[in-house]
């Protein structure tokens, strides 16, 4: 069997007729041999089995040894190491689940030299313990590079000059020297609204940012919110701060998965990462370290604890005594993005996110309810206008990010190129039969940088097509009638607003979201699923009913969050005491 690790090798080394296996990305759909397989589609939420053992596996290597006084480089780089495991779990479960017997052949693997290596150690211990072979042929580069560049250090400019002037003023202004402390670090579509509600209630309020924000800064300090920027601080770390934190080589030792040893292809994604990073964490650890020692929160409150800032955000907090809580700021998608918890505390925006969490595994104790940026949004949208009685509606979709074939994405939700493409060729299939004079409206994620690519698939269709790069959803709404949402946060605000949402998901994935409990009317993975649904709507006889989430009454977010940094005070105040 010949494996191919993507597609731009197959033209150099053609399969010819002969099983073939491809690790990443699809198979062309006019190819005519039917013994070609690719992981990317028989690989689905039947074997999601995948995200727990990608979950377990990165913390289990970004455990420190009993002796080693702080996290590894493997707990700072936890999301992208589990996004990694899916990557090397994939070719196992294949030749363990889907095929076993192929693992006993004569494996040929075609692979990129510089890039494949992790490949090609996995495909040589399945065939091993089948008791098969593997031969490799290795190609020169493709043209698309590896992995993103991680940014270059450059010498201290005027965002790094502002940041040290703004971050002097330490105490904020008219603060009581008793009233709690709040460390904010996110971003400010997420603590904006909850910035005045803290300042009411007396509490004194710093703002963390990798780099200096110039769009907030002059809003900040009117309101009495110190900027701190970790940018510019130059030198490495050294004393307290680091403490052998980053100096000591990375390692994963020994971890084993169905009898596979994954250990040195992560040893080397650690160093790739070490060489990529190390120094700008050095220089982000020094800063973050500076800052909390300067403050001394009483909380620190964050809006993820995953990646690798806010992470060393949660480790210096940690290490001199303060907590720290994690406010929701999006849907729970992918599993490994939100657990296992490295804050505190997680304040999750209904009780169906809580449940969420729980399942997964995180702690009952440390997931808390209260209002989140879900609630004030959805309190703000326009309410739902009902269906035209005359004329073609106007039907608002809010898409995803499109997938990139060389970072697989959670095998629970099955978000792949041809997935991706399947889902918007249901969407025109279905408008096409139920409401061919509408009217779409395509609201691309703002996370979508280049639109040629989703232009292209509406290229074909007779449909009135309209874009809009409006951040602001209540806008986007005006006018529409209908809400399509391929699961996303905006369309859960819509939901909690009384729109009707139907969801449209990747074929072979998993009840992302269950519609109940978010309100939604709907989850659809094919043309049939989604034209039934819209037929509901566009006729009358499906309408969308009170959200839960509107109807559940939970604690305002500034009063939850000075709930706790009032009980770390009292403990501050007792140790002193004592």
């Amino acid at each position: 069997m010949k494996v191919y690790a993507r597609g731009g090798l197959v033209q150099a080394y053609p399969p010819h007729d002969e099983p073939a296996l491809l690790l990443e990305g699809s198979w062309p759909a006019h190819e005519p041999w039917r013994a070609r397989w690719s992981l990317d589609d028989c690989i689905d939420a039947g074997h999601d089995w995948i995200d727990v053992a990608a979950q377990h596996l990165a913390e289990h290597a970004g455990r420190p040894p009993d002796a080693a006084p702080s996290p590894s480089l493997a707990w700072w780089h936890a999301l992208g190491l589990r996004y990694y495991l899916v990557r090397l779990l994939r070719p196992i479960c294949f030749f363990q689940d889907i095929m076993p017997g192929g693992a006993r052949r004569r494996l040929r693997l075609v692979a990129e030299a510089g890039r494949d290596e992790d490949y090609a150690h996995v495909l040589a211990a399945l065939a091993e313990q089948a008791g098969g072979s593997l031969r490799v042929t290795w190609h020169a580069p493709l043209s698309n590079p590896p992995h993103r560049r991680a940014p270059r250090l450059r010498p201290p400019s005027l965002r790094a000059w502002l940041g040290r002037v703004a971050a002097r003023r330490v105490p904020p202004r008219a603060a009581d020297p008793d009233a709690p402390r709040l460390l904010l670090c996110g971003s400010p579509a997420v603590f904006d609204s909850l910035c005045p509600a803290l300042l009411e209630q007396g509490a004194a309020v710093w703002w963390l940012h990798e780099r200096f924000g110039y769009r907030c800064w002059w809003r900040w300090r009117r309101s009495g919110i110190v900027q701190l920027a970790c940018v510019g601080t130059g030198g490495a770390c050294r004393g307290e701060a680091n403490a052998g934190w980053l100096d000591r080589a990375p390692s994963a030792g020994r971890i084993v998965c169905r009898g596979i040893d994954l250990g040195p292809p992560i040893e080397r994604w650690l160093a790739a990462r070490a060489r990529q990073y190390g120094c700008r964490h050095q220089q982000l650890l020094l800063s973050v370290w500076q800052h909390l020692l300067r403050v001394r929160p009483h909380l620190v409150v964050l809006d993820e604890d995953a990646t690798p800032f806010k992470r060393v955000v949660v480790a210096c907090a940690a290490r001199l005594g303060v907590p720290t809580a994690v406010v929701q700021h999006g849907a729970e998608c992918v599993r490994f993005g939100f657990v296992p918890l490295a804050a505190d505390y997680f304040l999750a925006w209904a009780p169906a996110a809580r449940q969420q969490l729980i399942r997964w595994g995180a702690p009952p104790q440390r997931v808390l309810l209260a209002e989140g940026t879900l609630h004030r949004r959805a309190a703000a949208l326009p309410r739902w206008p009902g269906m035209p009685s005359q004329g073609g509606p106007r039907i608002l979709l809010l898409a995803s990010v499109p997938p990139q074939e060389d970072r697989p994405d959670s095998v629970a939700l099955h978000l792949t190129p041809r997935t991706f493409q399947d889902m918007w060729q249901a969407l025109c299939t279905a408008l096409k039969r139920c409401a061919p004079d509408c009217t779409l409206l395509i609201k691309p994620h703002p996370r979508t940088r280049d639109l040629s690519a989703l232009r292209s698939l509406f290229s074909s269709t007779h449909l009135r097509v309209r874009w809009t790069r409006q951040h602001d959803l209540g806008r986007a709404l005006s006018g529409c009638q209908l809400v399509v949402s391929m699961f996303s946060t905006a369309g859960l605000e819509a939901a909690a607003a009384g729109w009707p949402v139907i969801q449209l998901l990747p074929a072979g994935s998993k009840d992302i979201l269950p519609p109940a409990p978010w309100g939604l009317l709907g989850s659809a993975r094919h043309a049939g699923e989604l034209e039934t649904l819209l037929r509901g709507v566009l006729e009358g006889t499906l309408r969308p009913q009170p959200s839960p989430l509107a109807a559940s009454r939970l604690p305002p977010l500034a009063e939850s969050l000075l709930q706790l940094a009032s009980s770390r005070q009292t403990e501050a105040e007792a140790m002193v005491c004592a």
